[in-house]
């Protein structure tokens, strides 16, 4: 939505060159307010989002993704019951390691899996005491994966 009256300043509002655009803040600031455990809460919620694609795409093609459903329990354990650095690490190299290729799969949901696989990498990443953009990139990933 644009509004026409830049000068007035409203919470919320992100101007840019005299367009104000309502909804386009920085989502780094949003976050920044937000507990590092709501933070992975939320990136986690953003990930389920993302889960049905990879899921579809897994059947599909044949493609495994266990160490990706195995990296999200290891974030949802995190979230819980505190960070287990040397389970967290490993299921961020096997995510990483199995991460579809995008030459070798065809599939239409082949991009929408690599994003979930990205994401929950990124979420892993930030357990272990990553930046907050990584949460952003999350963010970024689902909105992107929407076609």
């Amino acid at each position: 939505m644009l509004i026409a009256r830049p000068e007035v300043a409203v919470p919320g509002v992100y101007s840019n060159r005299g367009i104000t655009m309502l909804g386009e803040e920085n989502p780094l600031t949003s976050l920044a307010a937000l507990s590092r455990k709501k933070q992975l809460a939320f990136a986690l919620l953003v990930f389920e989002r993302l889960l049905p694609s990879l899921i579809a795409f897994s059947k599909d093609t044949g493609f495994d993704n266990s160490c990706c459903l195995q990296a999200r329990d290891a974030a949802w354990d995190a979230l819980q019951n505190g960070v287990d650095g040397a389970l967290i690490r490993s299921s961020n190299e096997a995510c990483l390691k199995n991460a579809p290729d995008t030459e070798d799969f065809s599939h239409e949901l082949t991009s929408s899996a690599l994003k979930a696989v990205l994401a929950v990498s990124d979420i892993l990443e930030f357990a272990l005491d990553g930046p907050t953009d990584r949460i952003a990139h999350v963010s970024t990933l689902a909105r992107d994966s929407v076609d």
